[in-house]
């Protein structure tokens, strides 16, 4: 306390002479005035006091950064911890503790609840869907999608798994049922129809699914999809000689979204075969770029048919290699099925070529796939160094899609949203894509 006093003491007996001290920063605030004046013409003005405004910036940022070195203020592990604190246990433990009450106690109740809830979204969204085909032109997409919600709702009445239950351990919005890839092709569409990122529906896709092993096959879904999407609004399929004869492609796709691939496998091997015949009698040039082409659609035939053809998709994804022998994706497709089929050294020798030929700028997604997989043979012939290597480098480039994160709460629940809707959303997403106006 004495040392304070005398402190205070001898600063108020010092002659300070403030008026001195303003006088002559006037002075120097009017000669730079003057200076910029001087040598900016009629902008000198503006430019002086934007240069001002500037220094005061500076020097409050200066003022903050002493603030926190000198622990002025909130520390920022403090804020963090409050932050964690706020999300983790005030909201995230909150609503996965009351979720869990909910399931273990009064399991009648909670029953009957359920069925109320199904049975209001079930009459709203066969409403929705029928109000949705009444708009549809074209009358065989209108009955496909009709039949579609009676057989939603038959399936609906009587399958009570289909509604996933949480479980207590979990995350709260990781459901128990089980997703597999093919069933998925409904919720990319509607993904797409949102503009939603490629690598963000690759996230999503790979949060439902939960394996390693099928990252590469999320991305070539999504791009299967995307092919034929294209292919459609660039009429490939428009030209083919008697096309009366194939199905709709837009209804078509419609068809795939919701399991059955039939129609646009059969497209796919019409288109395919009329590029093959026109490249016979071309020159050379033109036969390899069509036969490129060819190539394209052999990949996307092979990808789709994949789940429930699978002589039709290696055949598909050889002969593409065979017309384009440098094309990195049918590598890769290849290498993919030779590897399912057991046959481990061809698979090898296809993506040794993927990981020597492939770019990580062009092909990304391709050149990870093969890493991954050769890492798996390098492990099981002892060489731990290089399969370290070629695991991190492919985990490096998932990472960076974002695939090993997490979805946040909000993407969990607009997820569930869209999961929710997508019966009755799915006609209008592909009308989108498709470039189709009422």
């Amino acid at each position: 306390m004495i040392k304070i006093t005398e402190t205070a003491k001898y600063f108020f007996e010092q002659n300070w002479n403030f008026g001195e001290y303003f006088q002559m920063l006037k002075t120097r605030f009017l000669h730079a005035h003057d200076m910029f004046a001087r040598e900016f013409g009629s902008n000198g003005d503006w430019l002086f006091w934007g240069f001002l405004f500037f220094l005061v910036l500076i020097a409050l940022i200066y003022i903050k950064s002493l603030k926190e070195m000198f622990g002025l203020g909130k520390n920022s592990a403090e804020n963090d911890e409050a932050y964690e604190d706020d999300v983790d246990y005030d909201d995230y433990e909150y609503i996965v503790g009351e979720k869990s009450a909910m399931i273990a106690s009064n399991d009648s109740a909670y029953s009957r609840q359920q069925k109320m809830e199904r049975k209001f979204t079930k009459r709203r969204n066969n409403a929705k869907i029928r109000e949705l085909a009444e708009l549809e032109k074209d009358e065989e997409l209108s009955q496909a999608i009709i039949a579609n919600s009676a057989a939603e709702t038959e399936k609906n009445e009587t399958d009570t798994e289909n509604y996933a239950v949480y479980d207590e351990v979990e995350d709260l919005k990781i459901p128990t049922k089980k997703y597999v890839l093919p069933d998925m092709v409904g919720l990319i569409i509607c993904l797409l129809g949102r503009k939603v990122t490629d690598n963000k529906i690759a996230q999503t896709l790979y949060f439902l699914l939960q394996d390693a092993n099928v990252r590469d096959e999320i991305f070539q879904m999504i791009r299967a999809i995307k092919d034929f999407i294209g292919y459609c609004n660039a009429g490939r399929f428009d030209s083919l000689k008697g096309r009366d004869t194939y199905p709709d492609s837009t209804v078509a796709l419609y068809h795939w979204a919701n399991g059955d691939s039939n129609d646009c496998l059969e497209l796919l091997e019409a288109v395919l075969a009329s590029q093959i015949a026109a490249a016979q009698s071309m020159a050379e040039i033109s036969k390899n770029l069509t036969y490129a082409l060819a190539a394209d659609y052999a990949c996307t035939l092979g990808t789709i048919g994949s789940y429930n053809n699978y002589e039709l998709a290696t055949n598909s994804f050889e002969l593409a290699t065979e017309m384009a022998p440098h094309s990195i994706n049918a590598l890769n497709l290849c290498a993919n099925m030779y590897r399912k089929d057991g046959n481990h050294a061809k698979a090898k020798d296809m993506y040794l070529k993927v990981l020597e030929m492939a770019d990580g700028i062009t092909y990304p997604e391709q050149k990870a796939n093969a890493g991954w997989w050769l890492a798996k043979y390098y492990k099981e012939q002892g060489n731990t160094n290089k399969s370290i290597e070629l695991e991190n480098e492919a985990n490096s480039f998932y990472s960076k899609c974002g695939l090993n994160e997490e979805l946040t709460p909000q993407e969990k629940e607009v997820l569930d949203i869209i999961e929710s809707t997508k019966d009755t959303t799915l006609a209008k997403y592909i009308k989108q894509l498709l470039n189709i106006t009422d």
